[in-house]
């Protein structure tokens, strides 16, 4: 058996499949099946996959015929009934993964069991051709070519340039639980009934199951080496209809959770989320324009004391991790700049007990970082390398 299924929903976009397929077979640990669920395609995506030879690694294809239930949630139910691994990996018919996104994916759930894990992605700055091979680029040139440009980003890389890569610290992580690129143990999302398949249009039924799962007390953590390519392949409809659609969607989670109502939740709250969402991937918001309620403004003035450090050797890992344990009992916010990006600190501080003390992680690599590291410096708040 595979310890890890991928379950990819698809629908009328055959090129971009096979781009995400093909990427799998450069991944430096084979322990995983895919499983490709078709929710009706009719531009033979069938005859695509029987025509993909060479793969090293088992590829089931399920057809589902369309009718007034179609839907995104239907679809990975399917895939998620049918999984053989123990963790289940949900991931979109569009997104190129990096050779080392299974071994990342392992980092994380050898360690902590109850989990629901998070991967970003940034759009591909062009659509593909009919017979561009994405495969055939190097991962790395390619994601590397993306994180520098902003117009690339999601709406998840606005929100960590002021609240960082440190999940744990949002407020509501659950609003950030996207099934592009997510995973969890199958036991856990049968446990809590998989994806609602209520929701029939475009929207929602990750974030209702990234809800329930956080109601549950499982830790709601991000990976950013599980960060992908998302192809770009247009927009089938204008941002404004696609989000219009939402609405019915919106009423129904509220109406499903009446405590988020109570908490100062509406249909216009979500609305505007939703806009951001769409509006990040055309470039046309900045990271100043991140929803207030998940900013944690860098050098803002406040209670705690900031404290700020660059991890630039290995050998001093574990004098960090001390100081940072010996600060979290205090009402101080400590900062961290990740230069090596090699150990397991991204993950330690996510599962940190909550404290007084707050904790924010900048992985050097990741979008806008650049960015935040030159804000803080000009306010002056010293920088010790360690």
């Amino acid at each position: 058996m595979p310890e890890y299924s991928i379950v990819i929903p698809t629908f009328q976009k055959k090129h971009n499949l096979k781009n995400t397929l093909l990427a799998f077979n450069h991944q430096m640990n084979l322990d995983f099946e895919i499983l490709v669920i078709d929710d009706g395609s009719t531009d033979d995506t069938g005859v695509l996959i029987t025509s993909l030879t060479g793969l090293k690694f088992p590829l089931s294809y399920f057809y589902l015929a369309r009718d007034e239930r179609s839907c995104s949630a239907k679809t990975r139910n399917y895939g998620l009934q049918k999984a053989r691994g123990r963790i289940v990996i949900f991931l979109d018919d569009d997104m190129i993964v990096s050779p080392d996104f299974i071994t990342e994916q392992g980092r994380y759930h050898q360690k902590n069991g109850n989990i629901l894990l998070l991967g970003g992605r940034y759009n591909l700055n062009h659509v593909p051709e009919e017979n561009e091979l994405i495969e055939e680029l190097p991962f790395n040139n390619l994601l590397r070519r993306n994180r520098e440009d902003i117009n690339a980003s999601e709406i998840r890389h606005f929100i960590f340039y002021e609240s960082s890569y440190n999940f744990s610290i949002l407020p509501y992580p659950w609003l950030f639980a996207y099934s592009c690129n997510m995973s969890a143990r199958k036991d856990l999302l049968i446990e809590i009934g998989g994806f609602d398949e209520n929701y029939i249009t475009w929207g929602f039924e990750d974030i209702d199951l990234g809800y329930r799962i956080y109601k549950k007390g499982v830790k709601i953590l991000y990976n950013h080496k599980l960060e992908a390519i998302h192809q770009f392949h247009g927009f089938m409809e204008s941002d404004g209809e696609k989000v219009n659609k939402s609405v019915g969607n919106i009423s129904y989670f509220l109406a499903k959770f009446p405590e988020l109502t109570e908490q100062g939740f509406s249909v216009e709250h979500f609305m505007k989320g939703m806009q951001e969402v769409s509006m990040a991937f055309t470039g046309k918001v900045r990271p100043e324009q991140a929803p207030d309620e998940y900013r944690n403004k860098i050098g803002a003035s406040g209670p705690r004391t900031k404290k700020v450090f660059k991890l630039l050797h290995l050998q001093q890992i574990a004098q960090l991790t001390a100081l940072i344990h010996d600060e979290f009992h205090k009402d101080s916010e400590i900062i961290i700049f990740d230069f090596l990006e090699n150990t397991d600190l991204d993950y330690d501080i996510q599962v940190a007990v909550s404290s007084p003390g707050v904790c924010k992680y900048y992985p050097i690599s990741g979008q806008l970082i650049g960015n935040v590291l030159r804000e803080i410096e000009q306010t002056g708040i010293p920088i010790a390398d360690i």
